[in-house]
């Protein structure tokens, strides 16, 4: 497949083609279908209602006070905004991203802060695929390996792989007969 056929845009292909190994050759490319609220930033989002009231609320308080004494609250106005928004950065970060599955590798690609390019990447191997969750649509998501992270409140795993594919079946399927010729 080349890249130049496909409907990606001109950025988007670049970013591919700089993550290509010698000799490595591009079999599927896709971009996940957008969704504003996923899973995490629908959390943030509810959050950041009542953290926004309470700040409001304490605001307004201190203000009577004086308007210096308001002015403390910024940091938490800062936070309360920032969860408020995440759905809007899920969303973009969507949006940049580029699925592709080559003849060594599975690759999820998107552009970071300042230039900076970021990937997850996982081996083709026999038995990559987790699982696979199928929307009503046919779009669904296709777990390729786990993260674990370490936080003060414990250790939790999470998901990583293709999500928001549209016909994740008919990824899942090709995937699945990729990996079992080699």
């Amino acid at each position: 497949m080349k890249l130049s056929d496909t409907d990606l845009s001109l950025a988007d292909r670049q970013m591919v083609e700089v993550n290509l190994m010698q000799n490595e050759e591009v079999l599927w490319v896709g971009k996940p279908i957008p969704r504003l609220f996923s899973a995490g930033s629908l959390g943030s989002f509810i959050f950041s209602l009542p953290w926004l009231a309470f700040v409001a609320f304490w605001t307004w308080g201190a203000s009577q006070a004086s308007a210096l004494f308001a002015c403390f609250s910024i940091p938490f106005w800062c936070v309360g905004l920032g969860l408020a928004s995440s759905p809007w950065w899920g969303l973009r970060k969507q949006k940049r991203t580029v699925l592709v599955i080559t003849n060594r590798r599975a690759m999820e690609l998107y552009p970071g802060f300042f230039g900076a390019m970021k990937s997850h990447v996982w081996p083709l191997e026999p038995g990559m695929v987790k699982s696979c969750t199928v929307r009503k649509d046919g779009s669904g998501d296709l777990i390729l390996g786990y993260e674990t992270r370490h936080s003060k409140n414990g250790t939790h795993t999470v998901a990583q792989g293709f999500m928001n594919v549209p016909e994740v079946r008919r990824l899942e399927q090709f995937l699945y007969e990729l990996t079992e010729e080699q």
